[in-house]
């Protein structure tokens, strides 16, 4: 779990093994390691579907399914830091290809839960929303980044 590579007897702030990376936590790679812009363009094109945050599968429609990822919660701040990279550098690219965002009072949220933030460009007749969603609950966090093209 933890990594270091000092000599014996010499100090050097240990990083958790599990958290070095922004990317073990995306799990749809071609939004972080490719184009979003691109990404994004593609989610604009496809007509228009249900979806449900929060679900394993957000097209399936029997509801959420809860989970606590955060096994251990002494790591927590390594992955609040992780999340806002990753939700950061998104909304950077796609400012880079969308232009500058709607008004924060005009962002549109996909989900409420225990803490969000949410950006939201008007492209033609869609919306484009990226939203950090996080909900606490039973001791674990759950913290999840959502990029959805919407009916405007």
């Amino acid at each position: 779990m933890w990594e270091g590579s000092a000599a014996p007897g010499a100090f050097e702030r240990t990083w958790p093994q599990l958290l070095c990376d922004a990317a073990q936590y995306v799990d749809h790679t071609p939004v972080w390691e490719g184009d979003a812009a691109a990404v994004a363009a593609g989610l604009l094109e496809r007509a228009p579907q249900s979806f449900l945050p929060g679900a394993t599968d957000p097209y399936d429609l029997d509801g959420p399914e809860a989970e606590a990822p955060a096994e251990y919660p002494f790591l927590q701040d390594w992955t609040d830091a992780r999340f806002a990279e990753l939700y950061d550098t998104l909304a950077q690219r796609l400012r880079a290809g969308y232009g500058p965002p709607l008004p924060d009072d005009r962002a549109v949220f996909l989900r409420r839960g225990d803490g969000e933030r949410s950006v939201t460009w008007q492209v033609g007749d869609r919306l484009l929303v990226l939203q950090e969603w996080a909900v606490i609950g039973d001791g674990g966090m759950e913290t999840e980044i959502w990029l959805a093209a919407l009916e405007a």
